[in-house]
């Protein structure tokens, strides 16, 4: 008698890990923040001017991956100052953490 419980609660046990994993195994579509889907009821009127170059488009689909020439054309490496500078302030923070410490 005793064994049939167990038994069966080790059925019941290995099932809701299966189930567990079967969930966990599922892709969640991500939830759409509310106003960060442009919804145009008119089309884009896109000024004519020396700021704004010809081949400016309004939207795009985004890639997955950025070619060489886009990450060269929007990607600056930084200098040898700015990672001192970045380096200086994280050094600073540490030092006001780990002064506050008893």
């Amino acid at each position: 008698m005793l064994s049939y419980i167990i038994a069966g609660l080790l059925a019941l046990l290995l099932l809701c890990i299966i189930l567990l994993i079967a969930l966990a195994g599922k892709k969640k579509e991500p939830d759409v923040i509310p106003g960060t889907v442009l919804e145009l009821t008119e089309p884009l009127a896109v000024p004519d001017g020396p700021e704004l170059p010809k081949d400016y488009t309004a939207s795009r689909t985004p890639k997955e991956k950025w070619s060489e020439e886009e990450a060269e054309e929007w990607f600056t490496l930084p200098g040898q100052k700015e990672i001192d500078s970045l380096s200086k302030a994280n050094d600073n923070l540490i030092n006001e953490i780990t002064g506050a410490a008893p």
